[in-house]
């Protein structure tokens, strides 16, 4: 819902959006094999799953306008 409100508030300022860069990330900051399911599933939650949010989203309107750049920035600190 908030990703839903994000976008449709970004369509309403500037008319369209050209261009999506998914930046976030969340690390554990430990090795693997110490990380608890929580903190995994923290990690997934902001790197895979918000990136997946926002570009749907945001595809959406990308693809009415017949147009529009996602980038999705990775490193494998976040894993």
């Amino acid at each position: 819902e908030d990703v839903k409100n994000v976008v449709e508030k970004t369509v309403e300022t500037f008319g369209r959006i050209d261009i999506l860069v998914n930046n976030s990330g969340a690390t554990w900051g430990a090795p693997v094999e110490e990380m608890p399911l929580q903190a995994w599933q923290k990690v997934l939650n902001v790197n895979a799953t918000g990136t997946f949010l926002m570009s749907q989203e945001v595809g959406k309107v990308m693809i009415e306008q017949k147009s529009g750049k996602i980038i999705n920035i990775a490193s494998v600190a976040g894993l």
